[in-house]
């Protein structure tokens, strides 16, 4: 089972693993699946292994992907074209079982399925991966737990309110009534645990800082944060 962020990727890497005669199903996942069309591509497919190709940085990406491995209960090997350091942990956490660069020989990939289909992996790199997400901040943590915590169809909509749409516009947009886009609105601020769109929305930003200050090759863990009183930061009015 394939799983790309963009689907040019996704073609090319199929083509290339079909070549070294390796059966692969492409999922599609990005737009908002919800869970029971997810189970109809899966259903069928009697995939082994899926394989996630992608840059899963903290914030919406990183909660898609967390999403994915949660529905689809696959042991996942993630290729990334950088080192995700501690939010390597977050994916382990929930299905990856192995983490590998994008440089990595086909061959050796092939190999890899192979070996995490059958249920080994690399046990040294979960456990330091999981011990690198660990040493975040719980705020951190928990904002990561809340935010996945939200439908596809829930991130969809934060995503626009984050670009400055309105709720009428979300609802034209999308294909949908207002009173459908108000009740997912009601959704994701239960979810988030804050009371107004704004707030939501400075609650997605102060995730995305958080993982620049993470960063992606080391763990800054005095320079990681807390995304939550960041957010309360803005909610207080000292950001205007």
């Amino acid at each position: 089972m394939l799983a790309a962020e963009h689907r040019l990727v996704a073609q090319a890497v199929r083509e290339a693993l079909e070549h070294h005669e390796v059966h692969v199903d492409v999922l599609r996942w990005r737009e908002p699946v919800p869970a029971v069309a997810l189970s109809t591509q899966l259903t069928g497919a009697h995939a082994g292994v899926g394989l996630f190709v992608g840059q899963p940085t903290l914030g919406l990406p990183l909660i898609e992907a967390l999403w994915l491995f949660d529905q689809t209960r696959l042991p996942w090997v993630v290729m990334t074209s950088h080192d995700l350091g501690p939010l390597g942990g977050a994916l382990v956490q929930h299905g990856a079982a192995l983490v590998v660069h994008g440089t990595v020989p086909l061959e050796e990939l092939v190999e890899m399925l192979g070996q995490v289909g059958a249920g080994a992996g690399d046990p040294e790199q979960r456990l330091a991966l999981l011990d690198q997400w660990q040493s975040q901040s719980p705020a951190l943590r928990l904002l990561v737990a809340q935010m996945r915590l939200l439908s596809p169809r829930e991130r969809q909509v934060l995503s626009l309110l984050h670009q400055g749409l309105d709720v009428a516009s979300i609802a034209g947009l999308i294909g949908v009534e207002r009173g459908t886009v108000r009740s997912q609105v009601k959704g994701l601020l239960r979810k988030l645990d804050v009371r107004s769109q704004r707030e939501a929305v400075l609650t997605l930003e102060a995730l995305q800082r958080a993982g620049q200050a993470v960063g992606a090759v080391r763990v800054d863990r005095a320079g990681a944060g807390d995304p939550r009183s960041d957010a309360e930061g803005h909610r207080s009015g000292r950001h205007g």
